[in-house]
């Protein structure tokens, strides 16, 4: 056993003692001469099961070995990726720190990557010409892109890309599918592995959030700027009419009509009110509590939030010419000089001390705000935790996880 080091088991190659082979009697009650192979086990007991001594039912227990405190007591191991397999050749596999992206990329070539956050960039295999990154039903990080026939793809950390027989102008990622639009801007939707539907709508401008229950809701406006939302299959127009708009987290949506009115149409009501302030450059995300917080600036560049909850606005001591607002209350935004700042969810500034070209938020394994973004040689960057921190790779257009990924903590046995 290597201290801390990844090391593969292979239980079928390993010893197994405890019961005698043939009786399965207790002959021997340790390792030693009586290690015998699994093979052997299976062998002469054909239709034996793996059992869980401690509570006698079918299933697996990892344990460190015999001792006293002294030699095991302060032991800490990690299990991880293991597969079980069975006799009529089915098997399971336990992988509970699957793979995690958090960026996609492209660079020069058109090539497309995926990063961690952390790590080496690995090339997926394939080329775009434009995509965009959601989740998949697990909440890891996806994306769906487009080839040079407009043919969809989908592409995850832990695979090769698969096609569609769907294809697309303009790609809107969710949560286990994706919006999109084809060459006459009729809205169509897909799910994972399904086929895509028509929506039944045309649509010119495109925002995807989440309703009440956790669902994608897509809100849209049409080639005469009225705002119509789809929710569960169904599309209906809210009565308004938008220049510009963001969806949010909680049945929501900001918008801003042709004189920068900023109203907040409310699912709970099925009707939208005027907020009270007037605003450009607006970024919808979410509050960390469950509600929405929409971004964005007066006419005079100062940086103000929207809270949905309570359908109020309030000026911050910043100023922005670009706002990306996060999943947990907090938002990224560019000032004057084209630097980067982030405004966590306490109201904490931190900056890259940096120019950024292009931003794409994210959050971190403490759910907390971070950035990617790009810089004026291309050069890929993430600002976490007050660190702006290179990644080593080149890219022409970014875009990341919004929201929280999947894959717990391997377990601690």
């Amino acid at each position: 056993m290597a201290l801390n080091t990844w090391q593969t088991w292979d239980a079928l190659a390993g010893g197994w003692y405890g019961l005698d082979a043939t009786t399965f009697n207790t002959s021997f009650a340790g390792p030693g001469a009586g290690v015998l192979p699994l093979a052997d086990y299976i062998s002469a007991n054909p239709n034996a099961t793996i059992v869980n001594a401690a509570g006698g039912l079918g299933g697996v227990r990892i344990v460190t070995g015999f001792g006293g405190p002294t030699d095991w007591g302060n032991f800490i191991g990690n299990a991880d990726n293991f597969t079980i397999d069975t006799a009529a050749a089915d098997s399971t596999t336990f992988n509970f720190e699957r793979a995690r992206a958090d960026l996609f990329f492209t660079d020069g070539a058109n090539r497309l990557y995926f990063n961690e956050g952390f790590g080496q960039s690995v090339f997926t295999g394939a080329y775009t010409v434009g995509f965009s990154v959601g989740t998949d039903d697990t909440g890891a990080g996806q994306a769906y892109f487009r080839d040079g026939q407009n043919r969809i793809y989908r592409v995850t950390a832990e695979g090769p890309a698969v096609a569609t027989n769907a294809f697309a102008s303009a790609l809107f990622a969710g949560h286990g599918q994706v919006f999109f639009l084809d060459g006459a801007n009729r809205l169509y939707v897909m799910q994972d592995n399904q086929p895509a539907q028509f929506t039944g709508a045309f649509a010119k401008t495109v925002s995807v959030g989440v309703d009440a229950d956790g669902d994608d809701e897509v809100f849209f406006t049409d080639g005469a700027n009225r705002l119509y939302r789809w929710m569960d299959g169904d599309v209906s127009f809210t009565g308004a009419w938008a220049a510009s708009l963001a969806a949010g987290q909680d049945g929501t949506c900001a918008f801003l009509d042709g004189n920068n009115m900023l109203y907040l149409w409310r699912d709970a009501t099925s009707s939208s009110n005027w907020t009270g302030a007037y605003g450009t450059r607006l970024s919808g995300g979410g509050d960390g509590a469950g509600g929405s917080r929409y971004w964005f600036t007066d006419g005079n560049n100062r940086l103000l939030f929207l809270d949905s909850v309570t359908g109020t606005t309030q000026y911050t001591p910043a100023f922005a010419t670009q706002v990306f607002a996060g999943a947990d209350g907090g938002v990224a935004f560019l000032d004057g000089r084209g630097q980067l700042y982030i405004r966590d969810a306490g109201g904490s500034f931190t900056t890259a001390g940096l120019v950024a070209q292009q931003v794409a938020v994210s959050l971190d394994e403490d759910g907390d705000l971070e950035a990617y973004f790009r810089d004026p040689a291309n050069r890929v960057w993430v600002l976490r935790d007050g660190m702006p921190i290179a990644l080593g790779a080149y890219a022409l257009d970014i875009d990341a996880v919004f929201g929280d990924l999947a894959g717990p903590p391997p377990v601690v046995v």
